[in-house]
């Protein structure tokens, strides 16, 4: 547990480290204009609002394109089977996309 006395000691520590900082160190100055004007930055951003856009855009109608293609092929499921078959044993066990 400190004591009383060593608190104003350990103040006048954090003063003396303080006071050696050089005073062009003691604040900090960011380059926001230089950021913002940026191209390297505006490229990053742009690309992954795009990425986010393709992403969300993919996941909301996935649902949607996965119900369809599957219900068409229901339908059609005979000769679908058929024909994935045979370019499977044409193929030499190698299927086609």
């Amino acid at each position: 547990m400190k004591r009383a006395i060593d608190v104003p000691r350990g103040m006048r520590l954090i003063l003396q480290a303080i006071s050696t900082v050089p005073r062009n160190m003691r604040k900090i100055i960011h380059p926001w204009k230089a950021m913002f004007t940026s191209l390297p930055v505006w490229a990053i951003v742009a690309a992954h609002f795009s990425e986010n856009w393709g992403f969300y855009t993919m996941l909301t109608q996935l649902p949607t394109f996965m119900s369809e293609s599957l219900m068409n092929e229901k339908r059609e499921k005979p000769s679908a089977s058929f024909t994935r078959i045979s370019e499977f044993k044409h193929n030499e066990n190698i299927k086609s996309q």
